[in-house]
């Protein structure tokens, strides 16, 4: 047996990392995860068995994620399998899920684009009462992941391997699609953290500097004919895109196909806490006095004028709020 704070104390002493708080967080997380002890108990010295940390430490002092490291994450209270082949789940992203709740969907049938860990359809699953979700991802490692996700969590979400740029699952329309699809372009490599690069998988972070909104536009396309109408569309994307310019980009072919198709959708750019622009959603609407019934604010009267030009009138029509403020930078 040994004294856990001398434990505590060693495991700080051979991470190498620059950033102190940083290293004291990571200690503290080992520690409960191999010791199975909180900091009152290292505070307490309470005796344990020593373990051999040497390989871990070696991992972290290369700057591979904890996440991967200790193989779980913590996505709205509950701890989900991770592994390079999905995206570490990020604190803005339970923002998304908050936006979901906000809707107060009853007994929904959801689909979750681009599921990765399947953070997202497995807490709206598990947190929406009588809830249907299914789940598509290009990766059939990422959907093993998710799988045994839903498994260990008691979730029911159906996993279907798709390619959703060219591909629709073939699903009777749903209430609700969420997303959080690759949106950092590659440009924007040299901004991000290296261990990021290094070790989370690029196929879910990045998207070509010529196209950056594919995924908006496909699950633009797709949701004529995969959301029912008065549903709704939530996607986290790229704050950088959260501009009248890019969503322009957007618009324009979904609102030139529409010509031939009933119905209209209404999009919103919705300032999240201090963040404008970080979510982007929709809500299909067939009936023409129900859209114009959204139309009455004067700051969405203001910003409308500003867009029609580009608009295929008057099958769709658009609204935005959140577009002041200097957006933040991709993270």
């Amino acid at each position: 047996m040994t004294n856990s704070k001398e434990v505590f104390q060693e495991i700080k002493s051979k991470l190498t990392l620059e950033d102190a708080g940083e290293v004291q967080a990571i200690a503290l997380a080992l520690m409960e995860k191999y010791y199975g002890l909180l900091l009152t108990d290292i505070l307490s010295e309470k005796e344990t068995d020593f373990q051999d940390l040497t390989p871990v430490i070696a991992r972290l002092n290369r700057h591979e994620p904890l996440q991967y490291v200790l193989g779980e994450a913590e996505f709205y209270g509950r701890k989900f399998i991770v592994n390079p082949f999905v995206l570490i789940p990020r604190p803005e992203t339970e923002l998304l899920v908050q936006e979901v709740l906000k809707i107060k969907l009853i007994a929904p049938q959801i689909l979750d684009v681009g599921t990765g860990s399947g953070c997202i359809g497995i807490t709206l699953n598990l947190t929406i009462p009588n809830s249907k979700v299914y789940a598509v991802d290009v990766s059939q490692n990422a959907l093993d992941t998710a799988s045994i996700n839903a498994q260990n969590l008691g979730a029911h979400v159906r996993f279907m391997l798709l390619d959703f740029l060219k591909d629709a699952p073939s699903l009777d329309p749903v209430d609700l699609i969420v997303s959080n699809p690759p949106y950092v372009r590659t440009s924007e490599k040299e901004q991000m953290k290296s261990n990021v690069l290094k070790f989370e998988p690029h196929e879910a972070l990045f998207v070509p500097n010529n196209d950056p909104l594919l995924f908006y536009k496909a699950i633009a396309f797709r949701s004529k004919a995969l959301l029912k109408a008065g549903g709704n569309v939530i996607a986290e994307i790229n704050a950088k895109a959260g501009s009248e310019g890019a969503l322009r980009d957007l618009l324009v072919p979904f609102a030139k196909s529409s010509r031939k198709e009933p119905g209209c959708l209404v999009y919103t750019l919705m300032e999240v806490i201090a963040e404008p622009g970080r979510f982007l959603t929709f809500e299909r609407w067939t009936n023409k006095a129900a859209l114009e019934a959204h139309m009455v604010t004067p700051q969405i009267k203001a910003i409308v004028p500003k867009l029609e030009p580009v608009l295929a009138k008057p099958f769709t029509q658009i609204f935005l709020n959140g577009l002041t403020g200097a957006p933040p930078s991709a993270g």
